[in-house]
């Protein structure tokens, strides 16, 4: 077992993920819950790049009219801070804002500094052929966000995250493992 995978273990604590959305009625039984057992999550998280950030999904369903996923993350580089720009601009690993992708993140391992809010600066499309998208669904790329809150979160901190908001870390203090639980309203997300 990976290291990383065994500090999952640990981080975890035996907890198992249950995903269970509601129907379109409390009645209907369509869709139905999903089960994530700690040995889901964990053989993803195994196979995550000890080298490079990485983003995998364990299970991505059909919740009638959206699609919910859970992801693991790694971020293996440490990454200092940097000052901010003139403008206020916050430099950071890669900022996002999704238009459809509400995210609700758990730190698992590690502590860094994440930027919420405000306006991603020259903001570039997710292009149609970049393989981040089965991950992160339609959205905008950028290295700088001017005007967002930068905090610091560590293990067990919990960050939600509403769809268009621009978002992304701006210091990795410590190798960062992290649970994403993404509610997908454009249904780009593909099944797993």
């Amino acid at each position: 077992m990976s290291p990383a995978a065994k500090s999952y273990r640990h981080a975890v604590l035996g907890a198992a993920v249950t995903v269970a959305i509601a129907a379109a009625s409390p009645c209907e039984a369509n869709p139905v819950a999903s089960y994530i057992s700690e040995a889901d999550v964990i053989a993803v998280a195994s196979q995550l790049s000890p080298i490079y950030t990485d983003d995998e999904p364990v299970r991505v369903i059909d919740a009638g009219g959206y699609r919910v996923g859970l992801f693991v993350v790694g971020r293996p580089k440490k990454r200092t801070a940097q000052p901010p720009a003139d403008n206020g601009a916050i430099p950071v690993t890669e900022g996002l804002a999704l238009p459809n992708v509400t995210a609700i993140v758990r730190i698992v391992k590690g502590s860094g500094a994440f930027v919420a809010g405000a306006t991603l600066v020259d903001p570039q499309p997710i292009m149609p052929d970049d393989p981040d998208l089965a991950v992160i669904g339609r959205g905008f790329r950028s290295k700088r966000i001017v005007g967002g809150e930068d905090r610091h979160v560590k293990q067990g901190d919990i960050i939600i995250v509403p769809a268009g908001v621009p978002h992304g870390f701006s210091a990795v203090d410590e190798p960062l493992l992290y649970e994403v639980i993404r509610v997908d309203a454009a249904e780009t997300l593909p099944l797993k």
